[in-house]
């Protein structure tokens, strides 16, 4: 009976630390999956920026003193590119913060399992007290046994 409960103990892992790990290994999966698709997303806004870069220098190019047109271009073509460029930033940004996110969900997830670690080694020394207990327990049956046949045969 000592012994099912021993392996039971051995086997016993507080639900809510269970529940806490899975939870942040899915918030993990998820956060990693969106870091992913910003980066993908910041390739496409990179490659964006560069042919905006091309159309730029192409206006400049055309540009002349009395092509108005041009002039138009080339400001529209530097305003979007300017906002391409802050749109990257904060893209960055967020895949900066997401990965720090990443990075607290990690450690949290190695502090629960360090906590669980801790919880069964607990759990084993309380089950070894328990043994040695029930060993005192039944030493001590013994005895008072002994004592008592020693006492009716005194009798």
């Amino acid at each position: 009976d000592n012994e099912r409960l021993r392996r039971e103990a051995e086997n016993y892992v507080d639900p809510s630390i269970l529940n806490e790990l899975d939870g942040l290994r899915k918030e993990l999966s998820n956060r990693e999956r969106l870091v992913s698709d910003l980066q993908n997303a910041i390739g496409e806004k990179a490659a964006e920026v560069d042919g905006m870069r091309g159309r730029l220098t192409e206006a400049e190019a055309r540009l002349s003193a009395t092509d108005s047109d041009a002039q138009a271009e080339l400001e529209a073509n530097q305003n979007l590119l300017a906002s391409n460029l802050e749109q990257l930033r904060a893209m960055q940004n967020g895949v900066q913060a997401s990965e720090n996110t990443s990075r607290m969900l990690r450690e949290r997830i190695q502090e629960l399992e360090l906590s669980e670690a801790e919880f069964k080694r607990q759990v084993e020394i309380l089950m070894r007290k328990e043994s040695k207990f029930e060993d005192e327990m039944n030493a001590l049956l013994e005895a008072r046994k002994a004592d008592e046949f020693a006492l009716a045969e005194l009798e």
